[in-house]
C-alpha cells in the first residue's frame, strides 16, 4: 500500500474513533500539544456541554468535495488573526483540495450582509454575542468548541490561536502542521461532533509551554561585564522585534528564576568561543551562552527567527545551538574569517576615530574610552599579526586611563613598534603599528611625518597625516614583510598626491633595503580612482580588494556613531553601510609581492565596529608562496 493510502486508512480509522460517543477529545482531559509539557488541558468528557436543541449532532464541514461553510474573521482582525484564518484555509486546501472562503464579520441588513448559518470562526469577532469564549479561563491559551453550527477557534494570542488550530488538525487529520509535509488525501469529508472541545490554558502566548509570563522576565547579565551588558540590549531588541515586549536588563550575579540569563559557558559547563552560541531552558530559566559578541549577536538573531506563529518552542529541557557563521549575509561576509586565518599572515588597518567630544553637530557624543573597548573586542576576534591604526591621538591614549588603546591591545598580546611620543604639533604618533608578539617578531620600525601639509588644517589634523613603517618576521615561517600605516590629507587632493609621492619613495627605498613584500594601508582620504591612489597603481602596486581570491564590495566608510544617553552606550548612528568599493577611503595596497598570494580581503562590519568609528577595519590574509627564508636571504628571492 502506498504511503498516501496508509495515511488515508489511518484517517478513516481516526474519524471512526472520533465519531464514537465520548470520543473527539473526549477523555477526562485533553493531552497538551506534543511539544508542551506544561499548561492545563481540558477535554469534553462527560462534562461537555450537550448540543443545543436546534443544533445538529455533528457539523458537516466538508462533504462530497465541497463545503457550505465560510471562515469568518473580524472586520478589525489583527495581522496574526488574518494569518491564522489563511493558515486554516491553506491547510484544509492542502489536505482535501477544497477551498473554504474567508469573509469578515461585517453585518449590514440593508445590503444583505448577514451572518452565514455555517461558520468557522477564527479569533475575536462579533459572533461572541452568541457564545462565551472563556478568555479569562484560558489566558493566552486556546478554546476550540462548537456553538450551534459554528466551529469556534477562540484565543487572545497568536501563539494560542495557532496551537488550537494545530491541535485540531492533529485530532482530525493525524497531521502536525508544524512538522509534517501536507499531502492531499483520498478521503476529504470532515465531520466535527457537536461535543468537540479542545481547550488549553497558557499564562503567556509567547512561551506557552513554560507556565510563566514572558513580560515578567528580565534579561540578566554578569554584573560589571561591559560586553554582556551590550549584548543584553541586543537580546532585548531581538525580543521586542519578535514579540513586541520590551524586557528590563539587569546586571547581577544572582539572577532570578524568571530570567533570560547571559552566560559564557554552555549548559554542560563547556566554554563557548569562536562565535558559537547555545540557548537552553531549565525550569523557568532561559540561558543564552556565548563567549564573544559574535555568538551573542547570532543568538539574538535566533530569537528573532524562532518566534514563529506567535510563540517560542521553549520548554523545560529545550536546547538549540548554532554559530554566527550561519547568520552572515553579503554585507558582512568578511566576518566569516574572524576565527579562521587563511594565510601565513593577517594585516589589518583601522581608522579608530579620535577625540572624546560631546555635543558636536557632526558626530554627537563619541566617548573614546568606550570606543577603545569596542575596537579591542573586535581585534580580539580577528587577531591580526600586524595592526595599523589611524587617528590615535591623546584622546585615544593616556586620556582614557585604563582604557588606553595601547593598554587594551597589550592585554591581547600586542606590542607597539615605537614609543608613541613623536615630533609633530601634538606629540603623538597617530598612525601607530602594533604586532602580535605570539606570532610576529619586530625587525625594524620608524615614524615619518609628511613634509607637505594643508595650510587650513588644525594642528591635530596636520599631526595625524603621517606614516609608520615596520619590518616584521613571522615566527613560524621566517617570512619577512614591510607594513606601512598611513593617513593622508583630508582637504586637498594636490597635497594628498604629494604625500603619496613621499610615501612611495620611502617604501621603494625600504623594499630595496630589506628585499621583502610591502603592504601600505590606512585612510587615504580618497577613492581608489583618485590621483593619489592611482600613483601607486601606476607604479606597480596592486589593490588587495581587487586581487584577493575572496573579497567584498562593502565600503569601509559609514556614518558617525553616537552615544545613547537612554541606553548608556555607543550605538551606530546610521542605517546600513554603502556597498560600492568606490566609496571607500581606506585601502590596502601591495608591492614587490610576486611571491605572495592574497587569499582574503575583508571589511569588518559588526556590533563593535559600527558603534566605534566612522570607518570600518579592512584586512588581508596573505600566503608566502616561495620557500621560507629569513634575514639576508630575502634579498636573494627578489
Amino acid at each position: 500500500m502506498s504511503g498516501k493510502g496508509i495515511r488515508t486508512l489511518a484517517l478513516l480509522l481516526l474519524l471512526i474513533l472520533v465519531a464514537l460517543p465520548l470520543a473527539s477529545c473526549a477523555g477526562d482531559g485533553e493531552t497538551p500539544p506534543a511539544d508542551s509539557q506544561t499548561g492545563q488541558a481540558t477535554g469534553t468528557g462527560t462534562g461537555a456541554t450537550p448540543p443545543a436543541e436546534n443544533q445538529p449532532d455533528r457539523l458537516q464541514i466538508l462533504s462530497g468535495g465541497s463545503t457550505e461553510y465560510v471562515i469568518v474573521r473580524s472586520w478589525y482582525a489583527s495581522d496574526w488573526e488574518q494569518r491564522m484564518a489563511v493558515l486554516f484555509q491553506d491547510t484544509i486546501r492542502a489536505l482535501t483540495g477544497i477551498t473554504i472562503p474567508i469573509t469578515e464579520d461585517y453585518e449590514d441588513a440593508e445590503t444583505g450582509e448577514i451572518r452565514a448559518a455555517k461558520e468557522i470562526v477564527i479569533g475575536t469577532t462579533n459572533r461572541e454575542d452568541t457564545y462565551t469564549p472563556d478568555y479569562e479561563g484560558v489566558g493566552d491559551g486556546y478554546h476550540v468548541f462548537v456553538s450551534n453550527e459554528r466551529l469556534v477557534f477562540a484565543s487572545k494570542s497568536e501563539g494560542g490561536l495557532y496551537l488550537g488550530i494545530r491541535k485540531f488538525f492533529e485530532n482530525f487529520y493525524a497531521v502536525d502542521i508544524e512538522t509534517d509535509k501536507l499531502e492531499q488525501l483520498d478521503f476529504t469529508d470532515l465531520s466535527v461532533p457537536a461535543t468537540y472541545l479542545s481547550k488549553q490554558a497558557f499564562p503567556s502566548g509567547e512561551i506557552p509551554y513554560m507556565n510563566a509570563l514572558l513580560d515578567d522576565y528580565v534579561i540578566a547579565y554578569a554584573a560589571g561585564d561591559y560586553m554582556q551588558g551590550r549584548m543584553a540590549y541586543a537580546v532585548s531588541l531581538a525580543l521586542k522585534n519578535a514579540t513586541g515586549l520590551e524586557l528590563d536588563r539587569v546586571g547581577t550575579d544572582a539572577p532570578a528564576a524568571n530570567s533570560i540569563v547571559l552566560r559564557g559557558t554552555g549548559a554542560d559547563g563547556s566554554q563557548m568561543s569562536n562565535g558559537r552560541w547555545e540557548l537552553s531552558v531549565s525550569g523557568q530559566t532561559i540561558a543564552i551562552a556565548a563567549g564573544d559578541y559574535y555568538g551573542f549577536t547570532a543568538a539574538a538573531g535566533y530569537l528573532r527567527s524562532a518566534y514563529v506563529n506567535g510563540h517560542y518552542p521553549f520548554t523545560d529541557g529545550f536546547s538549540s545551538r548554532g554559530s554566527y557563521i550561519d547568520t552572515l549575509g553579503e554585507l558582512n561576509s568578511s566576518n566569516a574569517y574572524a576565527y579562521q586565518h587563511t594565510g601565513d599572515v593577517r594585516i589589518m588597518f583601522y581608522n579608530t576615530l579620535w577625540q572624546n567630544r560631546t555635543g558636536q553637530t557632526s558626530y554627537d557624543d563619541v566617548p573614546a574610552a568606550e570606543r577603545n573597548r569596542l575596537q579591542a573586542e573586535m581585534i580580539a576576534q580577528y587577531m591580526p599579526d600586524v595592526l595599523g591604526l589611524q587617528e590615535v591621538d591623546g584622546s585615544k591614549r593616556d586620556k582614557t586611563g585604563e582604557y588606553d588603546i595601547a593598554t587594551l591591545l597589550k592585554a591581547l598580546g600586542y606590542a607597539e613598534t615605537l614609543d608613541p611620543a613623536v615630533e609633530n604639533l601634538i606629540g603623538y604618533n597617530c598612525t601607530p603599528l602594533f604586532y602580535n608578539t605570539a606570532t610576529t617578531r619586530l625587525v625594524d620600525s620608524e615614524y615619518y611625518w609628511y613634509s607637505v601639509q594643508s595650510g587650513t588644517a588644525a594642528n591635530n589634523d596636520k599631526s595625524s597625516k603621517s606614516l609608520t613603517w615596520g619590518v616584521f618576521e613571522q615566527i613560524a615561517t621566517g617570512d619577512r614583510y614591510l607594513v606601512v600605516s598611513t593617513h593622508m590629507c583630508t582637504q586637498d587632493a594636490d597635497i594628498r598626491l604629494q604625500q603619496a609621492q613621499e610615501a612611495m619613495e620611502l617604501i621603494d627605498a625600504l623594499v630595496a633595503r630589506y628585499g621583502c613584500p610591502a603592504f601600505i594601508g590606512g585612510d587615504f582620504n580618497a577613492s581608489i580612482d583618485s590621483s593619489s591612489c592611482q600613483l601607486f597603481l601606476d607604479n606597480g602596486y596592486i589593490n588587495a580588494r581587487e586581487e584577493a581570491d575572496m573579497t567584498t564590495s562593502l565600503s569601509s566608510v559609514k556614518g558617525y556613531p553616537a552615544y545613547s544617553e537612554e541606553l548608556g552606550m555607543m550605538r551606530p548612528n546610521s542605517t546600513g553601510v554603502p556597498e560600492k568599493e568606490l566609496a571607500s577611503l581606506d585601502h590596502l595596497l601591495m608591492t614587490n609581492g610576486e611571491a605572495v598570494t592574497l587569499t582574503v580581503f575583508g571589511v569588518v562590519a559588526d556590533e563593535c565596529t559600527c558603534a566605534a568609528s566612522d570607518h570600518l577595519p579592512i584586512f588581508v590574509d596573505a600566503v608566502f608562496t616561495a620557500d621560507p627564508m629569513a634575514g639576508a636571504e630575502w634579498s636573494e628571492r627578489y
